[in-house]
């Protein structure tokens, strides 16, 4: 029950680590008050297409596959479900490696509100997302890290785990 519970709260702080602003800048005379997904477009617009497809990846489409893997996981687990479980139990190796890259965003969105502060000309701070999305995070590798690989293969017997009597 404790990755379950991990999991429908990392889902509840998706919503606004995807809706408010990630990211305030100010490069005078333009302020700028960016969501993950509009700073995506931004950079799109900009130019910087290898960016805008890296942040978009790990900043929106990762974090949604985590959750999407680990629901996946945990329901096959309860129902004792005999589907792939060699695949399964690769999927729950991914996810523990992916988890504890998944903090990148928040460690640049830190790095840059440090390292940009050039008073009234030049300034980055973060935005209200950043706790969420620091949330989905932690909850989700709390989820990862409480969840037990053994239900994969519990149920299924030495025939099936072995492919023998």
């Amino acid at each position: 029950m404790r990755p379950l519970a991990f999991l429908v709260a990392a889902v509840a702080l998706y919503w606004p680590a995807n809706t408010l602003p990630m990211m305030v800048t100010d490069q005078f005379p333009v302020h700028r008050s960016d969501t993950i997904l509009s700073g995506v477009a931004f950079l799109w617009s900009e130019g910087s297409w290898l960016l805008a497809a890296l942040v978009f990846t790990a900043s929106f489409v990762v974090p949604m596959l985590k959750v999407g893997a680990l629901g996946t996981l945990l329901v096959t687990s309860a129902r004792r479900s005999a589907w792939q479980p060699r695949g399964r139990t690769k999927v729950y190796r991914v996810l523990e490696i992916v988890g504890h890259w998944s903090m990148l965003d928040v460690f640049v969105v830190a790095l840059l509100a440090a390292v940009v502060q050039l008073g009234r000309f030049a300034s980055v701070e973060p935005g209200p997302a950043v706790v969420p999305f620091a949330g989905v995070v932690l909850l989700t590798m709390l989820a990862s890290a409480s969840f037990d690989p053994r239900s994969i293969w519990d149920h299924l017997g030495a025939r099936s785990v072995y492919g023998r009597e």
